[in-house]
């Protein structure tokens, strides 16, 4: 017999009932070996860009920014001045922080 192996007693055997009792407690027990398994995530975005435009736009902010990008002409020191720190840190993170199809996105070192 090896260690993997369980012995069944049967209940009309002669050895004691604990005995009896303790493999009937072990008759149900089963290994828990989990197979590992790889899986794909395609995540789908529920919003459309229009939806994610219309948000951005609705934020002061960020509508701020969109403005400034859209219009391709700097922002004067006092325009700057005047805007939320939030908008002008987000200015200064030109060229990473673009217009892509009207949503303001931020490009990373390997995607956006």
């Amino acid at each position: 017999m090896t260690s993997g192996d369980l012995e069944l007693v049967p209940p009309d055997d002669t050895q004691s009932n604990t005995h009896v009792n303790a493999m009937d407690e072990t008759d149900s027990i089963q290994p828990l070996i989990n197979t590992p398994t790889v899986s794909t995530l395609h995540m789908t975005s529920e919003l459309s860009d229009s939806d994610i435009t219309a948000m951005q736009a609705d934020d002061d902010e960020l509508k701020t920014v969109t403005e400034w990008l859209q219009s391709a002409c700097e922002p004067s020191y006092d325009d700057l001045r005047a805007a939320p720190l939030a908008s002008r840190n987000l200015l200064s993170q030109k060229p990473a922080v673009h217009l892509r199809s009207g949503v303001l996105v931020r490009r990373s070192d390997d995607n956006v």
